[in-house]
């Protein structure tokens, strides 16, 4: 009796267990689909962002010169900051001998650029030369205690957003725990919030010192104000199409002006 009862509770528990994991996968299906409709409603009320042609200048450059940990971790803060501060920010693939020079970070196309190595020869995980333009990453310095896998990848993510901050006028954030928090190892980076997001006290620092530096936010907004501004681009798909439409359209009533014989006009 004892091997049944066990048999047909442990059967009980499997099929509540499998009908969780498909109320979870219905609910996570839901979401999604919530999430798409509510996307398209607005995207068919504002025609969705653009970004303005011409606007923005200087760029934030982001070296791979290694391969211990993969590109796309390097590209999280990257992405961070041109979707959040609007500046232009990019990831590239290059290679270092020494330390860098201002003529390498010209070489770029960058503003500034910070290069990300795995070099025994660099004991300190970070270096940072504000004169020169440039910061350096060294994987190898956040790995000495045997660090691998996604702690280091976590690591490395961290300390390239903590270098984009020093280089570019951040400086420690009034919140714990983020990016810009005060560190006295590298063990401190696995705790650290978020993936080399720089926190918003540091937004202005950053926008206000690389613009120091000669590199100027782009702009964006939706369709349908970048059409009232007159700078909206080609429409792209038919709710940019209804919109370019309705905002040029002359109006069914327009107001009429009268001649004012006295005043001359």
């Amino acid at each position: 009796m004892k091997i049944i009862t066990v048999v047909l509770l442990s059967g009980v528990i499997l099929t509540e267990a499998f009908a969780d994991s498909l109320t979870t996968n219905e609910q996570s299906d839901n979401e999604l689909a919530r999430k798409a409709k509510a996307q398209e409603m607005l995207r068919k009320r504002t025609g969705g962002i653009v970004r303005k042609a011409g606007s923005g200048r200087g760029s934030i450059v982001v070296v791979n010169a290694q391969s211990k940990v993969s590109r796309s971790a390097l590209e999280i803060p990257v992405t961070f900051i041109e979707k959040r501060l609007h500046l232009y920010a990019k990831c590239v693939e290059g290679a270092l001998d020494g330390l860098p020079t201002k003529e390498s970070v010209t070489k770029t196309g960058g503003t500034v650029a910070i290069y990300v190595v795995n070099r025994e020869d660099f004991p300190s995980p970070m270096l940072v030369a504000p004169e020169s333009r440039w910061a350096l990453v060294n994987v190898w310095a956040l790995a000495t205690d045997g660090a691998d896998g996604e702690k280091l990848t976590k690591r490395t993510t961290t300390e390239v957003g903590r270098a984009i901050g020093y280089l570019c006028g951040s400086c420690n954030s009034q919140y714990p725990g983020t990016t810009m928090s005060a560190m006295t190892s590298v063990q401190a980076l696995d705790v650290f919030n978020g993936n080399g997001e720089v926190p918003l006290d540091q937004f202005g620092k950053i926008v206000d010192y690389m613009r120091g530096l000669g590199a100027l936010q782009f702009v964006e907004a939706t369709y349908l104000k970048a059409c009232k501004e007159g700078w909206a681009p080609d429409p792209q798909d038919e709710y940019q199409m209804a919109i370019f439409n309705e905002v040029h359209s002359l109006p069914e009533k327009p107001i009429k002006i009268e001649y004012d014989p006295k005043k001359g006009k």
